[in-house]
């Protein structure tokens, strides 16, 4: 196979049925031919990347060849990342590349994604890179995913549709993931955007990201996330507008996981 197929890889990428044929390919073939087909796709990365057929052979060189191998993709790749990010085919591999390429590889790629973080996260496929950062990077990666968000206006990101996932994944992975011990401080800092401090900041409209189509889903998990005064705070905010969110489905939601909390603190 591998013969029939060598010096066809870069047109077979690009066609409708030749695409399969490749990464069929690159499933069944030793690493050192694997390797051997994907190199030929060396200086079209980026072309590949963003083609409809071309991508999805990409992804699977990223996904199947040894990630010493992957150095010539991420190098192609690296000066591209906010571009990709935001492309309807692109995005795919650069979460693969997040996926499966070691920290030295993703360097570059990751070091240009959180400069964007803010535009990222609202932009249809940028925010599922944003998540497979927070799902795959190291510490001090989803830190910075976090402290960044953090500083922006929750409330309006939480209303969006995109950036409302990426808001529920951030309160998930400092609260729940692999890291959550490291990243206790964001946790917190994510928590206290939401509810302000002192009477002060966001919390004055956390009932409307409650009643939000969105925003609710935020609010809940929210909720789940939160810590002893942090949480008593969000309640506080909430049960303030209890005649408000009744009135409502998404109210009526958030209002039973608070209630529910309170009976299992009271033991009832």
């Amino acid at each position: 196979m591998a013969e029939r197929l060598r010096g066809s890889t870069m047109r077979l990428a690009f066609d409708r049925h030749g695409c399969r044929v490749v990464q069929r390919a690159l499933e069944v073939l030793p690493a050192t031919l694997q390797s051997q087909l994907a190199v030929e796709l060396k200086g079209h990365i980026l072309e590949c990347a963003e083609h409809m057929h071309g991508n999805f052979v990409l992804q699977k060189c990223i996904e199947r060849l040894p990630s010493n191998s992957l150095d010539f993709i991420a190098e192609e790749l690296q000066d591209h990342a906010e571009r990709l990010a935001m492309h309807r085919y692109g995005c795919r591999t650069v979460q693969k590349l997040l996926e499966h390429a070691t920290p030295r590889q993703q360097g570059a790629v990751v070091a240009q994604l959180l400069c964007n973080v803010e535009k990222l996260v609202r932009n249809t496929h940028g925010h599922n890179v944003v998540r497979q950062m927070l799902h795959h990077g190291e510490a001090w990666v989803i830190r910075q995913v976090i402290r960044a968000i953090a500083s922006s206006s929750v409330l309006d990101l939480a209303n969006n549709k995109s950036s409302s996932l990426v808001l529920e994944t951030c309160l998930h992975v400092a609260a729940n993931g692999k890291h959550a011990a490291e990243l206790e401080s964001e946790r917190a800092l994510l928590v206290a955007a939401f509810t302000g401090r002192e009477g002060k900041g966001a919390g004055a409209g956390l009932h409307r990201t409650a009643l939000h189509e969105f925003g609710n889903y935020v609010v809940q998990r929210l909720l789940d996330c939160a810590r002893g005064p942090e949480l008593q705070a969000l309640r506080r905010a909430l049960v303030k507008w209890q005649p408000q969110l009744e009135d409502s489905d998404r109210g009526r939601r958030v209002l039973a996981i608070v209630k529910r909390q309170g009976r299992q603190e009271g033991g009832g």
